[in-house]
């Protein structure tokens, strides 16, 4: 992917005799125009100001809208905001922020979201374990009450349902990032060259983002040592939607073998058949069209470490 062209403001060099600034970990907040993100910004800098580890704020505004930069430089020791040119995507936002950053770790947030403890020692044991390619948090909402965030999935007729549970556990598995909240490992994401496509809903960004840490044999977890309180309402799961044409598409670009998607045709095939009989024939022309705008790139043609079965015994295997 192209990184989409910015502007940047700054307050500190990130080079120091003519190598790049060695940083802890990236924070990566990001912002609309339509966000008043007091308190995730509070809450970072709380954050960034105790621990004795080195951090940087990566600021990234997605609609180019003017914000209080002026007294946020001021506050906060090592800030960089990014200021792009024309509206981005989740997709371009995950990429411009771990490309960015001037650390091996990046904690992606947005403004639905407030830190609450980060033991950074802890966390950079479970990246010292090449495995690991993405953390994910303990959520709780405003009355401290676990949000589920463990993404447990599997394929119904060839296509993805999820569900989302809340267990307790040092590290437990999850599908994907159910919330653009969550440390990921710079490294993997450059080495693998990681490529996510855009939708208008971000479930489905954040879940291609999962199926290709795991594909890549990389583990996804939830932490007990990293906690963040939910500022906004909770996501819904995946589940099937025909008239979701973000749905088809993610489900026909990424699952194509024959042996993990028996039964699709029949399910479409029916479909199709309750749309006639209910004169329905707009939906069956949105729902070809999505389907024939992603055959010619199918998950097939990628290379991958590890099968999609594989994948999802590993995701569930502590289901019970």
């Amino acid at each position: 992917m192209v990184l989409p062209d910015y502007t940047e403001l700054s307050n500190f060099t990130t080079r120091k005799d003519g190598k790049k600034l060695a940083i802890d970990l990236t924070v990566c907040l990001v912002i609309n125009k339509l966000s008043d993100p007091v308190d995730t910004i509070n809450s970072i800098y709380n954050f960034t100001t105790q621990t004795v580890f080195k951090t940087e704020v990566l600021l990234i505004n997605v609609d180019k809208e003017g914000y209080k930069y002026d007294r946020l430089l001021a506050s906060f020791p090592a800030l960089r905001i990014l200021l792009p040119k024309e509206k981005l995507d989740l997709s371009q936002v995950i990429t411009l922020g771990i490309r960015e950053s001037l650390s091996r770790f990046v904690l992606m947030i947005d403004e639905d979201f407030k830190i609450k403890s980060i033991d950074m020692e802890i966390l950079q044991t479970y990246f010292s374990q090449n495995s690991t390619g993405l953390l994910i948090p303990e959520i709780l909402n405003q009355y401290e009450e676990p949000v589920p965030n463990i993404v447990k999935a599997s394929l119904k007729n060839g296509f993805l349902d999820t569900i989302s549970i809340d267990k307790k556990g040092t590290a437990l598995s999850s599908f994907y990032p159910k919330y653009p909240c969550f440390i990921i490992n710079r490294d993997m994401f450059l080495s693998t060259a990681m490529e996510l496509s855009d939708y208008r809903d971000p479930r489905f960004c954040l879940a291609e983002l999962g199926l290709s840490i795991w594909r890549q044999s990389y583990l996804i977890l939830q932490v007990t040592d990293f906690k963040v309180r939910l500022l906004g309402a909770p996501k819904p799961d995946i589940q099937f939607d025909s008239n979701d044409a973000d749905y088809i598409r993610f489900n026909y670009s990424q699952f194509s073998d024959k042996s993990i998607t028996r039964g699709r045709g029949r399910t479409i095939f029916f479909i199709i058949l309750k749309w006639i009989f209910t004169f329905r024939f707009g939906k069956i022309g949105q729902l070809m069209k999505a389907i024939r705008e992603v055959r010619a790139n199918t998950a097939s043609n990628k290379q991958v470490a590890v099968d999609d079965m594989t994948v999802f015994r590993t995701v569930n295997r502590d289901l019970d």
